[in-house]
């Protein structure tokens, strides 16, 4: 997986770019995308929230599912009901 990941041109630039909320889910372990790079990443996004799924590599959502979905639902639920970002962001 790492070398097609090498070989694709990096999206880093276009982040700033985004006009959508974002949530960002990370491994804490994960060594392909370190939690510091894409917490980096991120704070470009302008409307973004970043969940950390403790004790999980690159693909967090395969490694822990019920843990990442559980975090993805209660983003959505948050972003439609309007409190999401009083309540997560410190």
């Amino acid at each position: 997986m790492r070398s097609v990941m090498i070989d694709r041109p990096s999206l880093v630039p276009d982040i700033p770019r985004l006009k959508v909320p974002v949530l960002v889910i990370a491994g804490e372990d994960d060594k392909l995308y370190p939690l510091s790079s894409l917490k980096e990443a991120a704070a470009a996004i302008p409307d973004h929230n970043i969940e950390v799924i403790p004790a999980t590599g690159h693909v967090s959502l395969a490694e822990r599912p019920h843990e990442a979905s559980s975090r993805i639902r209660k983003w959505l639920a948050a972003r439609f009901s309007g409190n999401y970002a009083e309540s997560a962001r410190p």
